[in-house]
């Protein structure tokens, strides 16, 4: 009874040893990979016009010239 409990514990430590020696050689780093970053498909658009109607205290936005918006924050009220 004895040595099959010892033997069990140094399978099971054998096998999660080998997963990690596994996760690290292969380099599971799916999020990493996976990540798409939104300035990496950025296009440079000018801005077009200002959107008067969508000011508020601390914010600008802004119409860009390929369709897209863009908002400027400020930390101090600017309207």
């Amino acid at each position: 009874m004895r040595n099959t409990k010892k033997i069990c514990k140094q399978l099971l430590c054998g096998a999660l040893a080998g997963t990690f020696v596994l996760a690290g050689v292969l380099g599971v780093n799916l999020p990493a990979e996976v990540e798409i970053k939104a300035d990496a498909a950025t296009v440079h658009a000018a801005t077009t016009e200002e959107l008067t109607a969508k000011r508020g205290q601390f914010t600008k936005q802004f119409a860009m010239s390929d369709g897209s918006f863009t908002a400027a924050t400020y930390s101090m009220p600017v309207h």
